[in-house]
């Protein structure tokens, strides 16, 4: 069902896993057909306040399943696993725990990207960059597209590239003829996740910070160090707009914004790195 649309594997087998550990020890012998949102309510009731996110999964979950159902017509009630129907009557209130992601202070990051410089460039990418393969840089253009796969909003995201950044891909395209511009140790795969993570913790140990959090380090620059437009700001970290209406007439990427952003972010980040020219070509 769901997982067959998941294409990947690892996540693919977590799905059948999860599912398969909170909710078939009580529906596994019930026709789909009769379970009801009381059953449903059995199953999260136990973990509905201890464990609020894996609750909360497992409802979409299981409401994904229940749909499936409905639509091949294995099953004529409604859905019991919708969380705006019965069974959101039924369960509590949740006061669910909001958990930013740590983030280095932005006045730490220059000493940060000099000591980078000096281990090795490789590891200073996010995991949203691990995927990276040499046909989505434009070099001409220093433009880089991510296609809608790997973005967490499923549209495609094009990243003006500014003169440190295309430098990193110049030096990391010449060290290997691999696809992945930053491969890992296995042939034709990426750098793991925990690349940048291990490089954190062993040589800045004095911080919790985590490499997602470096998304907050530069939302907290650009929103006190700059006077950019906010939602061109926003766009940099591919975050769509709270308001539907808005964003269903915002036409523009606001590429030319982003290039100056990324440029004024990058001369914070390496002080001693060459800029670009206002039209983001490298000098």
């Amino acid at each position: 069902m769901k997982a067959e649309s998941i294409t990947n594997a690892k996540y693919r087998k977590q799905w059948h896993a999860f599912v398969a550990r909170y909710a078939l020890p009580k529906l596994e012998e019930l026709p789909i057909a009769e379970i009801t949102v009381h059953v449903i309510h059995q199953v999260l009731r136990p973990i509905w306040n201890t464990r609020p996110e894996s609750a909360r999964k497992l409802v979409q979950n299981l409401g994904f399943i229940f749909n499936w159902s409905i639509a091949k017509e294995w099953r004529q009630a409604d859905n019991p696993a919708l969380i705006t129907g019965p069974l959101g009557i039924l369960l509590p209130h949740q006061k669910p725990k909001i958990r930013p992601h740590p983030a280095l202070p932005y006045p730490q990051l220059p000493r940060f990207m000099a000591h980078l410089r000096q281990q090795g460039s490789t590891a200073a990418r996010t995991s949203e960059v691990l995927g990276l393969e040499r046909s989505e840089i434009d070099t001409t253009a220093e433009l880089w597209s991510v296609p809608a796969e790997r973005m967490k909003i499923r549209k495609p995201h094009r990243v003006p590239l500014s003169h440190p950044a295309m430098a990193i891909l110049a030096h990391q395209t010449a060290r290997h003829n691999q696809n992945y511009v930053f491969p890992g140790g296995r042939p034709e795969r990426p750098l793991s996740n925990m690349a940048m993570l291990k490089l954190i913790r062993t040589q800045f140990p004095e911080t919790d910070a985590t490499p997602h959090g470096f998304r907050s380090t530069f939302r907290d620059w650009a929103g006190e160090q700059t006077r950019f437009d906010a939602q061109a700001i926003e766009f940099c970290l591919a975050h769509t707009l709270p308001n539907p209406t808005q964003a269903a007439y915002l036409r523009t990427e606001f590429l030319a914004e982003r290039r100056r952003i990324m440029d004024e972010w990058a001369h914070f980040a390496v002080p001693e790195a060459p800029r670009d020219n206002l039209n983001g070509r490298l000098q």
